[in-house]
């Protein structure tokens, strides 16, 4: 989709022969529905809607948001995932960066900035040096345990994601992402507190859980139990399991009707 031209077509010509699309985010159906309406009537843009299912890939849960972590001398500025273009890393690098060189505020917070990580290479992302980075190679419990003892914000700038499981995983742990104002970052809904536009605000953001550490978790703390809490207790938090065990039952039980219903019973 993001090329456009004969991608749109040949995924539409897909998406119209299929009886259902099961799409794993929250965000892309509204993207598909406009691209249909340049190219489909409006009665096939009707049918294709009607086709299209949008779900998680897994049930989402409130927030942890029982112990708080104290903000000593040092804060703990985590980026989580791979370490590419698409997700932004020169960006992140450059808030890193910005951070190390140049001193928050007189006697101001330390602070510490790790890469959590899965890619073995920073070949594509073309950051120079990053000596000042920590970069962990860390499996799921690994990742875990940094969410639950050490980080106190993640910075995430990708540009594209499909559902972001690290948005999601850093969020479960009560740590405040900072998010881009992308489409894929919708579902944290518009009064989401730490949304940003580009690089500026992003280092004004990790400026402000510096110095301000203790007022960012009172508003994500509001945000996590008003419109976190309406998500995950709405219709639209539905895991892909439960969707596609549902639409298969039901097409078998159309199935079975026809069959009953047929010459010969």
């Amino acid at each position: 989709w993001a090329g456009g031209g004969h991608m749109d077509l040949q995924s539409l010509a897909a998406y119209q022969s299929a009886g259902a699309v099961v799409i794993n985010n929250l965000w892309t159906k509204a993207e598909v529905t406009k691209v249909a309406r340049q190219w489909l009537s409006p009665s096939r843009v009707i049918e294709l809607v009607k086709t299209m299912h949008e779900v998680l890939p897994t049930k989402l849960q409130r927030l942890d948001l029982k112990k708080p972590k104290t903000l000593g001398d040092t804060l703990n500025v985590v980026f989580a995932g791979r370490m590419t273009g698409t997700r932004n890393f020169k960006e992140v690098a450059e808030v890193f960066r910005k951070h190390f060189s140049f001193p928050l505020n007189k006697g101001g917070k330390k602070l510490r900035f790790i890469v959590t990580t899965n890619s073995m290479s920073t070949g594509s992302t073309n950051v120079g040096e990053i000596d000042f980075m920590e970069v962990q190679h860390n499996n799921r419990e690994q990742f875990h345990a940094l969410l639950r003892d050490e980080a106190h914000v993640v910075v995430n700038l990708s540009t594209v994601e499909d559902f972001s499981l690290s948005t999601y995983e850093p969020l479960l742990f009560g740590v405040p992402v900072i998010v881009p104002s992308h489409p894929w970052a919708d579902f944290l809904g518009p009064d989401y507190p730490f949304r940003i536009s580009g690089f500026t605000e992003a280092y004004g953001l990790v400026k402000q859980f510096a110095t301000g550490y203790n007022d960012c978790l009172k508003s994500f703390k509001k945000w996590e139990g008003g419109t976190w809490k309406a998500l995950v207790e709405g219709p639209r938090n539905r895991p892909a399991v439960d969707v596609i065990r549902q639409l298969v039952e039901g097409h078998e039980n159309m199935l079975h009707q026809r069959l009953e219903a047929s010459e010969g019973g």
